[in-house]
């Protein structure tokens, strides 16, 4: 599954990266890399919480999105211990997958609509989008991080 490979090669990333990888950015200008951990904390701690709330409501749940900027600034990612991110963000991506490979196709199916301007509508497609994410950010941290196209 394209999501627990993403997960095993951060998890790689995470073992080798040494203390001049956690000060590096992907570009000038951007998110050095614990602040882009810390974005995608930011971003399995919502997706987790929406989905928890689309499956115990039926999918009824709309709630609004989240100022990434502003949740990435007020928690300073920059200035935590690398472990406590790397740790927090495998725990927290492995615990978001055992609950994907468990959801049933009417769950995947079930209304997830979160704003206006959002355009997934069900469970499975916030999953995917989730995981479309987590690839973009992981391929800026680790650029061998294959897409999956290149399989």
């Amino acid at each position: 599954m394209r999501w627990a490979r993403l997960v095993d090669a951060a998890a790689a990333g995470f073992a080798r990266a040494d203390p001049e990888w956690w000060q590096r950015s992907h570009a000038p200008g951007k998110w050095r890399h614990p602040e882009v951990i810390g974005h995608l904390i930011d971003s399995a701690a919502h997706n987790h919480l929406r989905l928890a709330r689309a499956l115990a409501a039926a999918g009824k749940h709309v709630e609004a999105g989240y100022d990434q900027e502003a949740l990435v600034a007020s928690q300073g990612y920059a200035r935590m211990p690398p472990e406590v991110l790397a740790g927090l963000w495998l725990a927290y991506n492995r615990l978001l997958l055992a609950m994907a490979l468990r959801l049933s196709p009417d769950q995947l199916d079930l209304p997830c609509r979160f704003a206006i301007e959002d355009g997934r509508d069900s469970v499975g497609l916030l999953l995917a989008d989730y995981v479309e994410h987590l690839e973009e950010h992981l391929r800026q941290l680790w650029p061998g991080v294959p897409r999956a196209s290149d399989r």
